[in-house]
């Protein structure tokens, strides 16, 4: 047992130096990046395009920001640990914006897109995805959005879109007053929040709450499903839905049928479209959005 922690410490140690060789710690942080927080801009530079019909950006350990313009150009913004050999690699051509990041780092970094609204119309596609950080999408009115995230938070707001995917790992999913006609969100550990104006939602996690809240009633089947957690819908006063809603024990409510129960299939209104929520550790609240 002594001869095996031996080795263990002597490995442990000859990581250390090397790290040390390299300028960085263990947690890979260097005098540089002490120096350098996410807030500290890196570089800007704009490109050119009067539109864009598809947006794609992958990045793995930095976190991205995706908002308006304040002018007529497209414009990227790098903060924190940037150098000039992990910069990312992009590319604008056939009204097609493509941003990569390929190299992996433990700094800090972060990414500000800023797109001009002339750019943008109700026929753009963007799609983002991260391995590690924090996710925004803000302001806009798109065909489609397809946002990702393995290890942190995925945020819209104030964004209208025909479909929306949004799909998490480890982190939060918020959505803040925005209008999609169709909504398709999925969690691992993590909740799922979202008010605003909604046709449809598919909404499921396994470890985390669903909550919902909208004053404009569904126009097509919605499903809520979670393994761990709870759901809380808050609705408008007069829905026409049909229920199919099945939580542990007796912790379902519905407040528009005042029904009350551990299992419940009802209806609201004309029932022209369904309600299916399960949840198979927690409770289901449906209430009266007023």
């Amino acid at each position: 047992m002594i001869f095996v922690w031996g080795i263990a410490i002597f490995a442990l140690a000859l990581f250390f130096i090397s790290s040390i060789k390299k300028g960085q710690s263990i947690l890979g942080f260097n005098k540089f990046l002490a120096s350098q927080s996410v807030n500290d801009l890196y570089s800007t530079f704009t490109i050119e395009s009067e539109k864009l019909d598809d947006i794609r950006v992958s990045l793995i350990s930095e976190s991205l920001e995706i908002e308006k313009a304040e002018d007529d150009k497209i414009t990227i913004e790098l903060y924190g640990s940037w150098t000039k050999e992990n910069e990312p690699n992009t590319t604008c051509k056939n009204n097609m914006l493509i941003i990569e990041q390929d190299k992996d780092s433990l700094y800090t970094r972060s990414l500000k897109l800023k797109l001009p609204e002339q750019c943008i119309t109700d026929n753009t596609n963007i799609n983002a995805k991260l391995v590690s950080g924090i996710l925004k999408v803000t302001g806009f009115c798109l065909n489609k959005l397809d946002v990702e995230n393995t290890s942190g938070l995925i945020e819209v707001k104030d964004t209208t879109t025909r479909i929306t995917n949004a799909k998490n790992v480890s982190g939060i999913i918020r959505v803040e007053n925005c209008n999609f006609e169709d909504f398709n969100t999925e969690n691992i550990s993590g909740s799922i929040y979202a008010n605003g104006n909604f046709n449809k939602i598919n909404a499921k996690t396994v470890s985390g709450g669903v909550n919902v809240s909208t004053k404009k009633d569904f126009e097509a089947d919605c499903n809520f499903g979670v393994v761990s957690g709870s759901i809380t819908l808050d609705l408008p006063e007069n829905i026409n839905a049909a229920f199919d809603c099945t939580a542990f024990a007796e912790n379902t409510y519905i407040e528009h049928i005042n029904a009350k129960g551990k299992t419940i299939k009802a209806q609201a209104g004309a029932g022209s479209y369904k309600i299916t929520a399960k949840t198979e550790s927690g409770s289901i609240f449906i209430n009266k959005n007023k």
